[in-house]
């Protein structure tokens, strides 16, 4: 059963304990390590995979591979209209406006782990569910 990656009710420090709490690890003590790392990286910079169903997946996946910065996810679709990339938020700005621009209408666009629970696992050194 999926869990949310992110409580919008709780703190920083609230979702890194649910989380740690989550995956049966005792965290407390490096909260603060983590929250401290966190704040001193920009969000922007932390490379995800996002989830991409659009109205016409072989024209999505074209413009994805031109567009620098982006890496396709192979086999990381569980349905046949999903794509999956990873990449940078302000290299996603860029694919999502020549996605728009080639005509190509963006039906879902989710991040696969939520950034906060992706920082969380770099810096515990936790493997990431797709990775």
């Amino acid at each position: 059963m999926d869990g949310p990656g992110l409580y919008p009710s709780l703190t920083a420090r609230q979702n890194l304990a649910a989380l740690a709490a989550l995956r049966g690890l005792d965290a407390d003590a490096a909260i603060d390590d983590v929250l401290g790392e966190v704040s001193s990286h920009r969000m922007d910079d932390v490379e995800l995979d996002y989830r991409l169903i659009t109205s016409d997946r072989r024209e999505a996946r074209r413009v994805a591979a031109e567009t620098t910065g982006v890496v396709l996810v192979d086999g990381a679709g569980t349905r046949e209209e999903v794509l999956v990339v990873r990449t940078v938020v302000p290299v996603l700005d860029e694919l999502v406006a020549r996605l728009v621009r080639s005509g190509v209408a963006i039906r879902e666009l989710t991040p696969v782990v939520s950034p906060l629970e992706a920082a969380f696992l770099a810096l515990t050194e936790q493997p990431a569910a797709t990775r």
